[in-house]
C-alpha cells in the first residue's frame, strides 16, 4: 500500500515539475488524498511566512497542491495545515487541522478520511497554537453595535495558562489600530482584558471552557481598528501556573499543547 502511495506521489511530483517550474533539492512537495467530500479546501503555512494559500481539491489520490521552495530560508520546522469543507478557507468551514515537523525534505502526504493526518512526525516540545482569522467593522457591522464583537469558543482546561494574541492580518490589512481583546469564563466573567493598538497579547489563567472576544474599541481610545485580523491562542510551554496554584487538574502536564482544539466561531463572527 505504501509503495503504491509513494509511486502515486512520485507521479504527482513529476507532473508538477513537467510544467517547467524550477525546483531545488530542498523543495518540499505537499499532496492530499481524500474521497469523503465533493470538494475540500486546504491551506498550509510554515517557516518564514510560507503559505500554500487556499487550494480547492476534488476527490483523488496524492494530489500535489503546493511546493515549499528552498529560497535560502530553509522550509524546515513546524508546519500547520488546515482543512475546510467546500471551496473557501473561512473559519466557519474549518473542520480539522494538523501540525507536524519536516526536517528532511520528505514529501508531505496529507490524508482526509474523516480524520485529518500527515505522514510527518510532530515537533517535539513545540507549543501548538490554535489560530483563526476574520474581519471586524466592515460589511455592515457598523450598522449594529453588537455586531462589532466577534466571539470564539475554546475548550480550555481547568488551570491551563494560555497566551492569546490578536494582530492585523498582514495578508489582507485594515485601517486604524485600537481594539479590545477579552477572555471570558464559561459563566461570562472576564478573566483577562486589554484595549490598545494591535498587536495585543493577553496571558490568562483558564477555569475551563472559555470564550475569546474581539471588539472594536470605543471612540476616544484612539482610532478604532477596522479590517482583517488573526487570533491565536497557545498554552504556555513549560511548567504552568496551574502547578504553583495547586489546582487539582491534569492541565499542568498538558501545558504547551492544544491538540485538536480549535477556536470555534459563534454566529456573531461574520467571516
Amino acid at each position: 500500500m505504501w509503495m503504491r502511495s509513494a509511486a502515486c506521489m512520485a507521479c504527482g511530483i513529476a507532473g508538477l515539475l513537467g510544467t517547467g517550474s524550477a525546483y531545488a533539492v530542498d523543495d518540499i512537495f505537499f499532496s492530499l488524498t481524500h474521497h469523503h467530500q465533493p470538494s475540500v479546501a486546504v491551506k498550509c503555512g510554515g517557516p518564514w511566512g510560507r503559505s500554500s494559500g487556499c487550494v480547492t481539491l476534488r476527490p483523488g489520490e496524492n494530489q500535489v497542491f503546493y511546493k515549499a521552495d528552498d529560497n535560502g530560508l530553509k522550509p524546515h520546522g513546524l508546519w500547520t495545515c488546515e482543512l475546510f469543507i467546500g471551496v473557501s478557507c473561512t473559519s466557519h468551514d474549518l473542520v480539522a487541522l494538523t501540525r507536524f515537523c519536516n526536517r528532511n525534505n520528505d514529501p508531505v502526504q496529507l490524508t482526509y478520511d474523516g480524520g485529518f493526518s500527515s505522514n510527518m512526525p510532530p515537533c517535539p516540545s513545540t507549543p501548538a497554537p490554535a489560530r483563526t482569522s476574520s474581519v471586524l467593522g466592515f460589511d455592515g457591522e457598523d450598522a449594529s453595535p453588537h455586531r462589532e464583537i466577534d466571539t470564539f469558543d475554546f475548550e480550555g482546561e481547568v488551570g491551563e495558562t494560555v497566551d492569546v494574541v490578536l494582530d492585523i492580518d498582514g495578508s489582507a490589512g485594515g485601517i486604524g489600530e485600537v481594539a479590545t481583546l477579552r477572555v471570558l469564563s464559561e459563566s461570562g466573567r472576564a478573566i483577562a482584558e486589554e484595549t490598545g493598538p494591535l498587536p495585543l497579547t493577553l496571558e490568562a489563567f483558564l477555569e475551563g471552557p472559555s470564550a475569546i472576544v474581539v471588539e472594536r474599541a470605543r471612540r476616544g481610545t484612539g482610532v478604532p481598528f477596522r479590517g482583517y485580523y488573526t487570533l491565536e491562542i497557545a498554552p504556555l510551554s513549560g511548567e504552568s501556573d496551574a502547578a504553583s496554584a495547586s489546582v487539582e487538574s491534569d492541565a499542568a502536564s498538558d501545558s504547551g499543547e492544544t491538540g485538536e482544539r480549535l477556536l470555534v466561531p459563534r454566529e456573531d463572527v461574520e467571516f
